[in-house]
């Protein structure tokens, strides 16, 4: 059964963990987290914070001032809660840097971390307080603070002043390093980052955690599980994950291995379908959130995140119609202190209805977990054991790119450590790994034959088209769920190959420096 508590007494109680799951005022705590974008300001001599200007009118403000800019985001937090979210994700890691100094653009002006720390860290303060003051936990993404001594000063005094902050009850120390992580070589070229030294930077925050603000709790937003890579979640010591996955065909698959392979309590930090109730329906998107919710239940997860607050203009389609609140006419509060740009999408009735979905047994493995985008063409394999006991290694995952490097594709290995990799252009370029395990990078041409009858292969960048679910749902299966597939459309292709078997050797830490 899913609980979800405002947790709105006075004095309010810090979340906990206990036994792998929140807590809040002795009770379950289930955080059902909107994800909100905020920025900086100045006017009238004056900094203040704001909803990112993607939340108002095109290009510009909606208010002149911080007292009207203060209303607007009361306003916002009382609308979230009224939907029904309990908790939000505050998104404050927008930094530009010069020379390795770190500030906030405000405005055309620049809001330095050095030089007004104590300001930025009583504004951010004070916004926690104002969402708390709506019964909305609050999770704060930070600017992940290694390789600069200006970002670790800041961080180390942001904890210490937020410790006693109830309301605060996470940290996300670094959104997606998969994406975001900036180690370059003398010429700017993306470097890989060894596990043990992922390891050595995530166990720094935990001791900053633990020395400064040991009340809150600490995670980071991993994306696609090949961020096994480098930034191993099983192997990193936060108290929680947060993994971040979008696409109905990739959400199911992604949960089930993050459920099975992280070894630590989970949840969802982002997750949506972007409906513009023209490319895709709104009705859609009502379902895949009652999908998710689902399937967080059945897997044992403890909290999920909706990305994101309203639509954004002018980003491509994935990112532009997210929001729960899109463009059109206005939304009141219920007490109608405040009108809100945008009207709410259809969405908002599941959100409302999410504390009634029941846990149910049904956590299975998805038809396309090792063929998540129905790939058609080329059929490779290969197994991957360990090094040392030459035992299959479960779960692990493989990312197999073309010749030119324009077309990427994952799979991970079943419990015989068998890999199918599915594609529908020759991989050529593979990186693999699996939680606990070295990183291994190799280049690899295949020979294929075909399979009689020979068919022209097709869609050969399927990875990178727009949202393309709808023919691959089952569509007689109700009642209707954008994770019913049909189960015949995974297991296609025209040239078969083989690859040597892949051997991985287990990492062991005991000499790693604490």
């Amino acid at each position: 059964m899913l609980f979800m508590v405002a947790c709105n007494q006075t004095p309010p109680e810090y979340v906990t963990l206990k036994e792998g799951k929140f807590e809040c005022e002795g009770k379950p705590f289930f955080p059902l987290m909107l994800n909100y974008v905020v920025e900086f300001r100045y006017a009238e001599n004056q900094f203040f914070l704001s909803p990112t200007m993607a939340y108002e009118r095109e290009n510009a403000y909606e208010n002149a001032d911080s007292l009207q800019t203060a209303h607007q985001l009361k306003g916002h937090f009382k609308l979230i809660r009224e939907i029904g979210f309990n908790s939000v994700r505050i998104c404050l890691d927008r930094l530009d840097s010069e020379k390795e100094h770190y500030y906030y653009p405000a405005s055309y002006r620049k809001l330095s971390l050095r030089d007004q720390a104590d300001f930025i860290t009583k504004a951010i303060h004070e916004l926690v307080q104002m969402a708390n003051k709506e019964s909305l936990k609050v999770m704060l993404l930070i600017k992940p603070p290694y390789d600069n001594d200006m970002l670790k000063q800041f961080t180390r005094k942001l904890l210490s002043e937020m410790s006693h902050e109830p309301g605060l009850f996470a940290y996300d120390f670094f959104n997606e390093p998969l994406y975001f992580d900036e180690k370059n070589d003398a010429s700017g070229a993306r470097l890989v980052r060894p596990k043990n030294e992922a390891i050595s930077i995530v166990r720094e925050w935990k001791e900053m955690m633990d020395d400064l603000a040991p009340r809150q709790l600490f995670t980071i937003g991993f994306s696609e599980p090949i961020e096994v890579f480098e930034w191993d979640p099983s192997m990193l010591p936060v108290d929680f994950i947060c993994f971040h996955t979008y696409h109905p065909l990739r959400i199911p698959n992604e949960i089930y291995w993050y459920s099975k392979y992280s070894g630590k309590p989970w949840m969802i930090g982002e997750t949506s379908l972007p409906a513009d109730n023209k490319k895709v329906s709104y009705a859609d998107q009502h379902i895949l959130f009652n999908d998710v919710m689902q399937r967080i239940l059945n897997c044992g997860g403890i909290g999920m995140g909706w990305w994101e607050f309203q639509e954004i203009p002018g980003a491509h389609f994935e990112a532009q119609f997210t929001g729960i609140l899109n463009r059109e006419g206005t939304t009141y509060t219920a007490d109608k202190k405040h009108a809100i740009l945008g009207s709410l999408k259809p969405v908002v009735a599941a959100i409302k209805k999410a504390n009634e979905l029941k846990k149910t047994d049904n956590c299975a493995c998805m038809s396309n977990y090792y063929n998540m985008l129905g790939y058609s063409n080329y059929l490779l394999e290969t197994q991957v054991i360990d090094s040392d006991t030459e035992e299959p290694i479960e779960g692990a995952v493989i990312r197999g790119w073309n010749d030119d490097w324009k077309i990427g594709l994952n799979t991970f290995s079943d419990v015989n450590g068998r890999l199918k990799i599915s594609s529908n252009t020759p991989c050529v370029h593979f990186e693999v790994s699996a939680p606990g395990y070295q990183n291994k990078k190799f280049d690899h041409k295949t020979s294929y034959r075909h399979v009689p009858p020979f068919e022209k292969t097709m869609n050969e960048d399927l990875e990178y088209q727009e949202i393309h679910y709808k023919p691959f749902l089952d569509t007689l299966k109700q009642p209707r769920s954008l994770f019913k597939f049909n189960s015949k459309l995974f297991s296609k292709y025209k040239f078969t190959g083989r690859m040597p078997i892949i051997t991985l050797k287990k990492l062991d830490t005991s000499g790693w420096e604490e």
